[in-house]
């Protein structure tokens, strides 16, 4: 063990939600964990080689040199060999391996269909195997096709460096049962079959693979699937997830699943109760609009198309941000503020940051609400007068109706002719002006 005075290892639990930092990290970070660890792994991080201290990029104290870390060998990986590789396909690696040694557990690669964007990832599981030394790595799909595409081209990458196949090299496996080789650096596998066997189940009927839950439209309308703990799976049996197709259902239906291995990859885009989310546009009339998240429903994430706003404790009360932002909306700020073009419009963060926001006295923000919400409370009871008294002139028109058609809407005279005696006479005298017309005029008059 080095010589430490620290404990390495920290765990925070409130026996719901757990924490846990890796003071070994350069620099360590707390991070939610879906479960404790093994003390089989801690005692294989501590047993560690330590880094070279030649390489002078992690910080070496008094005795001897820690043991080394995933996030410490980040910071010392070679270039990458661009041989072979697009701009865009180097841009992204690079921009990776730059978010990953800067200590940001979520990365987003987007690139163009036809972009090379699976040679890209390979290229990068590769050099985080290689050089980062990560244990094993997955990669994700939502369905069984995309999981058979990787796989080949998993199978025909030649590494950069080495010249080989990188399946020469490392064990990729592409998961077609319910059980991870021990010796796979690699493994491939569907969301659903990842779920399965969490769930304990000894098998997954392939169909369910082959369509994705985005297609079907059951990611837009279900809940999460529950997730409990399973022994035989362990949190730490990967040190990194890559996701094909990321912005499917993956992280919508299958959330939980990701939580378990990494919740970490989650933390920085979880909403906490008042927090105000504002939409980022699309549509015109979107642009700017707000809404208070209030912790009813726990585990929410907000995506790319939302701004959120999270105020220093005391500062700013969240009712006070929406008035603002609200006022930014009727007044047409967020809108100059936009970038317009055709009929899609885009707030941008950089726009959201530079848009205006008073910040009176604290006790003067309360005052504000206050009076917002009084004045609120006196439109929302005249609006439901209004609705109440349009309820009440909807039932009245079909009453007055129904009375008229039953002749009770005014006082009948009772010497009145009834209506089947006028329709009566009024038939007679139009047969009587026919007999009476010549035969052409009769014609004419029987046309009219």
């Amino acid at each position: 063990m080095p010589n430490t005075s620290r404990a390495p290892f920290r765990y925070l639990s409130t026996g719901i939600e757990t924490r846990f930092a890796n003071y070994l990290d350069p620099e360590p970070k707390s991070r939610q964990l879906f479960h404790f660890h093994r003390p089989e792994l801690l005692s294989g991080w501590l047993s560690a080689d330590p880094l070279e201290p030649s390489d002078g990029k992690y910080p070496v104290g008094p005795g001897a040199l820690p043991p080394s870390t995933f996030r410490s060998r980040l910071k010392v990986m070679p270039p990458l060999a661009t041989t072979g590789l697009w701009p865009a396909q180097i841009k992204a690696v690079q921009n990776l391996e730059t978010s990953l040694r800067e200590d940001h557990p979520r990365a987003l690669i987007q690139m163009a269909t036809g972009s090379g964007k699976t040679f890209t990832a390979i290229s990068s599981v590769y050099r985080l195997v290689k050089y980062a030394g990560a244990r094993r790595v997955l990669f994700l799909v939502d369905r069984a096709n995309l999981g058979r595409q990787a796989h080949k081209e998993f199978q025909h990458y030649t590494t950069p460096d080495d010249g080989r196949k990188v399946t020469e090299l490392y064990n990729v496996q592409h998961l077609t049962s319910n059980r991870i080789d021990p010796v796979a650096r690699v493994v491939i596998t569907t969301i659903q079959r990842l779920y399965s066997m969490l769930q304990g189940q000894d098998d997954l009927d392939p169909t369910q693979e082959e369509g994705s839950q985005f297609d079907t439209g059951g990611g837009l309308v279900r809940e999460p699937v529950p997730v409990a703990y399973n022994p035989a799976i362990l949190i730490e049996t990967f040190d990194v997830v890559f996701i094909d197709e990321c912005h499917r259902s993956i992280y919508s239906l299958w959330r939980q699943v990701l939580e378990y291995f990494d919740a970490a990859h989650f933390r920085k885009y979880q909403l906490q109760p008042g927090d105000i989310v504002v939409s980022e546009g699309k549509s015109p009339e979107l642009v700017g609009q707000s809404a208070i998240y209030r912790g009813a429903i726990r585990g929410i994430y907000f995506q790319k198309t939302l701004h959120r706003f999270r105020s220093v404790p005391g500062s700013v009360p969240s009712e006070f941000a929406q008035i603002v932002f609200r006022a930014h909306v009727k007044s047409g700020v967020f809108m100059r503020l936009a970038s317009i073009t055709t009929n899609i419009a885009h707030l941008t963060l950089e726009k959201f940051k530079a848009s205006p926001f008073p910040v009176p006295p604290l006790a003067e923000q309360h005052r504000i609400v206050a009076e917002v919400e009084r004045r609120l409370s006196v439109v929302d009871e005249l609006e439901a007068t209004v609705e109440k008294n349009l309820a009440r002139c909807a039932r009245l028109r079909q009453a007055i109706l129904k009375l008229a058609f039953e002749g009770r809407l005014v006082p009948q005279d009772p010497n009145d002719e009834s209506a089947s005696v006028l329709l009566d006479r009024i038939r007679r005298e139009r047969e009587s002006v026919a007999a009476a017309c010549p035969p052409r005029k009769r014609e004419k008059a029987a046309r009219v």
